[in-house]
C-alpha cells in the first residue's frame, strides 16, 4: 500500500473534533463475524457537508472560553493545483478541491486525487504538500475486527501560505482501537456507527514550539464510512510558557451528496438483526481525520485568541 494514501481525509475535523456516545449498545457478533473494511465513499465535485464544533479551553494565560463554530466543505473538480504551491505534478490532475468555509471566510483549501489521497493541505496561513511529508504505520489489513488496534506517524514540512517559505514542521504518532458498534443519535438520523477510541501526540515547531497529548472517541457510519462525530481532550503546552487543555466535540450537522443514496436510517430495534457482514470503514480515513482535526483545532485555538 502506498504510505501516502495512509491519511486520506473524509471530512472533516476532530477537533470534526469537530466530534458521544448515541442510542443503546449492541452485541459485537457481526461484527466480529464479519470485516470492517471496505471501500468508503469518495467525495465528488457537488458534495457538501456541515459540520459543527464546540471548542473549550482552559490556558494559565486566562479564563476559561468556550466556542461554537459551523463550517461547510464543498467539493469540485479542478484541472490544476496553483504555482504558488511549487508542486511539481508528480501526480497529474485532474483534482478534487475541497474548500473549508466558516461563515463568508475560506478556512481552508485540500487537493487531493479523485480517490482521495491529499496533495496539497492548505490551511490559508500554512501549508504541507505529499513532497514533503513522511507517513508510516499500520498497512491496512483485509479485514478489521472489534479489539483490533492500528498506528501511524506522520512527519511533514510546513511552508508558509503567502511566501512558501520553509517555516517549520509536525510530527504527529497516533494509535486507535476499534471497540464496538452501536447506534447513534445525528442531526442527520438515528444511523448504525462504528465506535474507535485513539491516543494521539502532536509536536508543531514554528516559530514556537507546539504539543498536543490525549485522545478521545470518533464514531464512523456504517453505510459509507462518514465521520459522524469526535471527542477529543489533549493537554497543551507551548515553549512560550502557556500550558492548559483543550476539549472539543464534532458532528456531521447535514450533507448533500451529488451522486449518492442518503444515509439509511436505523429502523431495526437489534444492530445483530440487521444480517449486515460488512461495513464501509477504512483504516485510511482515519489516521487522515485525526491528523486534520488536530491540525485545525490548534488554528481555531490560534485565532480564537488573537481576534
Amino acid at each position: 500500500m502506498d504510505n501516502q494514501a495512509f491519511f486520506r481525509k473524509v471530512i472533516v475535523l476532530l477537533i470534526i473534533a469537530l466530534n458521544g456516545c448515541g442510542g443503546s449498545g449492541s452485541s459485537n457478533r457481526n461484527l466480529q463475524e464479519g470485516t470492517v473494511l471496505d471501500e468508503p465513499y469518495n467525495e465528488r465535485a457537488g458534495d457538501t457537508f456541515t459540520t459543527s464544533i464546540t471548542l473549550h479551553t482552559d490556558f494559565s494565560t486566562g479564563e476559561p472560553e468556550t466556542w461554537y463554530f459551523e463550517n461547510i466543505m464543498t467539493f469540485s473538480t479542478v484541472n490544476e493545483i496553483p504555482l504558488k504551491y511549487g508542486y511539481s505534478n508528480a501526480i497529474g490532475g485532474p483534482y478534487l478541491l475541497e474548500t473549508l468555509t466558516g461563515g463568508s471566510t475560506i478556512e481552508g483549501l485540500e487537493y487531493s486525487t479523485l480517490y482521495g489521497q491529499s496533495i496539497i493541505d492548505d490551511s490559508m496561513t500554512e501549508f504541507t504538500s505529499i513532497e514533503y511529508v513522511t507517513q508510516t504505520g499500520s498497512e491496512t489489513p483485509e479485514n478489521i475486527r472489534i479489539d483490533d488496534d492500528f498506528s501511524a506517524y506522520s512527519n511533514a514540512r510546513i511552508f508558509n501560505s503567502e511566501t512558501g517559505d520553509d517555516i517549520g514542521y509536525d510530527i504527529i504518532e497516533m494509535n486507535f482501537s476499534v471497540i464496538t458498534e452501536e447506534k447513534i443519535s445525528m442531526p442527520t438520523g438515528e444511523l448504525n456507527a462504528v465506535k474507535l477510541s485513539y491516543t494521539v501526540e502532536y509536536n508543531k515547531v514554528t516559530n514556537y514550539t507546539y504539543n498536543y497529548s490525549g485522545g478521545g472517541y470518533m464514531w464512523y457510519d456504517t453505510s459509507n464510512g462518514f465521520l459522524l462525530k469526535t471527542t477529543s481532550d489533549v493537554d497543551y503546552t507551548s515553549s512560550a510558557g502557556i500550558i492548559g487543555t483543550i476539549s472539543s466535540v464534532s458532528e456531521l450537522l447535514s450533507y448533500s451528496l451529488a451522486n449518492s443514496k442518503p444515509l439509511p436510517v436505523v429502523t431495526n430495534t437489534h444492530l445483530e438483526n440487521r444480517n449486515m457482514g460488512i461495513i464501509t470503514i477504512n483504516v485510511n480515513n482515519i489516521f487522515g481525520d485525526l491528523k486534520n482535526g488536530l491540525s485545525y483545532s490548534h488554528k481555531l485555538t490560534l485565532d480564537s485568541y488573537t481576534n
